[in-house]
This record gives structure tokens, sequence and C-alpha cells, in this order.
């Protein structure tokens, strides 16, 4: 079973989306979230995640989800 995380409107705060993900994936019992959903105004993206300063959180493409 994949393990899902919602959120709603972004409005571009990504810093914050980022810092709850964490403090969830955190406290996540078993195993942490597998997918992050948006719905509803998730831009615009900050300068910082445009041009690489500050790169998004994300896996590696490495990864394999477990089945």
């Amino acid at each position: 079973m994949v393990k899902l995380l919602l959120c709603g409107q972004v409005n571009g705060q990504w810093t914050q989306l980022w810092e709850c993900a964490r403090k969830l994936n955190a406290g996540a019992k078993d195993a942490p979230f597998e997918l992050l959903v948006c719905v509803g105004r998730v831009f615009p993206f900050p300068p910082e995640y445009v041009n690489g300063e500050d790169p998004t959180p994300r896996r590696s493409a490495q990864h394999r989800i477990r089945r």
C-alpha cells in the first residue's frame, strides 16, 4: 500500500510545505509517505527553486517503490 500525503493550496509557500512534510514524515508510523499530492493553487515557484540555489527535497530517481 502506498502512503499518500495530500495538501491544499501551496500559494508559493514551498519552504513551509517541505518543513511540514518533513515533520509529518518523521512522525509517520511504519514508513514515510511515498507521494505528496498538492491540490489547488501551487504557483509561483520561489526563485531559489527555479535557479537551483535551494533544491527541492525529492527522492532519487533510483528509489524503488515497495510492492
